[in-house]
């Protein structure tokens, strides 16, 4: 099947969609807070212009994502793995197999399923891009405004999560890739070693019989768990 991918009103829509939100609530909430007494006029147009400056960093990314993706439209055939891009009136036809990496860029908010550190939604949470690097060294950036990074048709070579995802032009080298795929591998196996020292020897076991459902590092933390309680079974019990 053939997608083509550009800059369109719904792909902006979703990664303002949080500022937005914020953005007309606020406002909202100091007026009611005015008409209650609690505020003055004079802290109303103080908060509405911090609640504006918090703003800005969502403001910052759209107009530099535009400004970057503006004249740039993604095909790709999942057939037979090829992709066309056309950027700043040059076409370039490519097969998957050119493709070095795809490195995803998100915001820090995404890491909450992760770790589940109950991060706060901000405007510019939804805006993120994705890096495609060529084997020949050829770099391509395509944001949110045109693609739903988080089904990427690509696959994701690495995931770096930003405080703020703004485009990002300094080269990533393979062993910095590397290094970054293994340093996330070894967060996500602790993590999951974490949350499933909790669980019996049953679930651990099911969740091992059923690997295709879950990540290779939740697996692996299984595994490690069930070796853990077979050589010292008082040693899980008291995890539980």
């Amino acid at each position: 099947m053939t997608k083509t991918y550009k800059i369109n009103l719904k792909n902006q829509f979703y990664s303002i969609r949080s500022g937005l939100i914020l953005l007309s609530s606020v406002p909202i909430g100091l007026v009611i807070l005015n008409l209650k007494g609690q505020i003055t006029w004079d802290d109303f147009f103080v908060l509405l212009v911090i609640n504006l400056v918090f703003f800005l960093p969502a403001f910052y990314l759209h107009f530099s994502y535009y400004l970057h993706n503006r004249n740039t439209t993604l095909t790709v055939d999942d057939q037979v793995k090829r992709i066309s891009i056309k950027s700043q009136n040059q076409l370039f036809d490519l097969k998957f197999d050119d493709i070095s990496f795809a490195e995803k860029h998100v915001g820090i908010y995404y890491k909450n399923k992760i770790d589940n550190r109950r991060r706060f939604l901000v405007p510019w949470s939804d805006y993120s891009y994705l890096k495609l690097k060529l084997k020949n060294g050829q770099i391509f950036y395509f944001s949110s405004l045109m693609i739903d990074v988080q089904n990427s048709p690509f696959p994701i070579s690495h995931t770096k999560y930003r405080l703020i995802p703004f485009i990002d032009r300094e080269e990533t080298t393979i062993a910095e890739l590397r290094n970054g795929v293994e340093e996330e591998r070894k967060f996500k196996y602790n993590t999951y070693l974490e949350n499933f020292a909790s669980l019996s020897l049953e679930i651990l076991q099911e969740k091992v019989s059923n690997s295709k459902h879950y990540e290779p590092e939740a697996i692996a933390a299984a595994k490690t768990l069930i070796e853990r309680s077979v050589i010292s079974p008082n040693a899980h019990l008291k995890q539980q």
